[in-house]
């Protein structure tokens, strides 16, 4: 099994989905818990009806509440699963609720990453946005037509649309916008 951090290219090497890389934080059995450490956890966990979201109220990390327990980093629905009994160790804990912040251990499963994937694809989260629904497009449909056909430089059709000569090469050659 191979668990390191490189530099350069390569810069990660990863282990196998079904490896587990004990030198990884987030991978370490979760340990027990003092009195005092459950009551600041479930402190930050806002506990409503047994069939609704408890959502996170700490600090988070791409919407995943983390929690440092022994001066490791463990995601608090993984915290609420090993509570629960269920610590998904090399597994990821994932929400039926498709809901980051949520810690009820009613809507987590431990599932592999490759079930987290297929979960992605199943609730529609597989893809980033494309074009003017990504939020942060500054282009439109009609621009990338006009792009397209127009036959001035890159430097200058970027500067008309306040994007770079080598975005302009890319829509151009459909390696960006290619939906379009």
């Amino acid at each position: 099994m191979v668990c390191s951090i490189k530099f350069g290219l390569g810069a990660l090497i990863r282990p196998s989905p079904t490896e587990r890389c004990k030198e990884h934080p987030m991978n370490k059995p979760i340990p027990e818990l003092t009195a005092r450490q459950l009551r600041n956890f479930w402190r930050k966990v806002d506990v409503r009806g047994p069939d609704d979201c408890w959502p996170w109220l700490g600090g988070n990390v791409l919407g995943y509440g983390c929690v440092n327990i022994a001066d490791s980093i463990f995601k608090a629905p993984r915290i609420s699963m090993a509570l629960d009994g269920r610590d998904p160790l090399d597994l990821c804990a994932l929400h039926t609720c498709d809901n980051p912040p949520c810690c009820n251990p009613a809507h987590l499963w431990a599932g592999s990453k490759a079930d987290n994937s297929m979960d992605k694809v199943v609730k529609g989260r597989s893809h980033k946005p494309k074009g003017v629904i990504n939020g942060q497009a500054k282009l439109t449909a009609d621009d990338i037509h006009a792009i397209r056909s127009d036959t001035r430089s890159q430097q200058i059709i970027g500067a008309q649309y306040h994007v770079s000569g080598t975005q302009v090469f890319r829509i151009k050659h459909r390696k960006a916008w290619a939906h379009i």
